[in-house]
Order: structure tokens, then sequence, then C-alpha cells
């Protein structure tokens, strides 16, 4: 995971993805590793569905330019940002 998280932020097309991790691992010093690493969350196991889709919202928030609404497709999975407000 901390691999991945570095390589999709080196890339120009994937630099910009938020990541969020879900792990295991609770570590202070793997929060902060992964952190380091580029992810924009870090959820440690057990964790409830509420508190991922909370987080989820929050990281797109975040990472979402004002004024940008429209769906996004990819690989069949529909991104809308209205549909949920």
């Amino acid at each position: 995971g901390i691999e991945l998280a570095r390589r999709l932020k080196r890339e120009e097309a994937t630099a910009e993805l938020p990541i969020i991790r879900l792990t295991a691992k609770g570590e202070e010093d793997n929060k902060i590793q992964g952190l380091e690493a580029g992810a924009d969350d870090y959820i440690t196991k057990p964790f409830s569905p509420r508190e991922l889709v909370a987080r989820l919202k929050a990281v797109l928030r975040r990472a979402t330019p004002r004024g940008v609404e429209d769906p996004i497709e990819i690989n069949g999975l529909l991104l809308d940002p209205i549909s949920h407000r």
C-alpha cells in the first residue's frame, strides 16, 4: 500500500487522486508512514461503514475544485457529486 501510494503520487496522471488507506496497522509509525507516502486519510480496522462514507465525503470535498459537478465514469463506476447532496 505504501509503495502504491508513492507511485500514484509520482505519476502525473494520478498525482491528484485522493488516497484513503484502509488498514489493520494502527500504530503511530504506520499512520505517519502512510500519510507521508501521500495518503489523504488513514482509517484503521475495525471501522463502521458510516465512518468510511463520512471520511470519503470529507476527502472528496477537500480534493474537488469548486465548480466541478460533472459525473465521472471509470470502468463502469459512476461518481456523481450531485446525487448525494
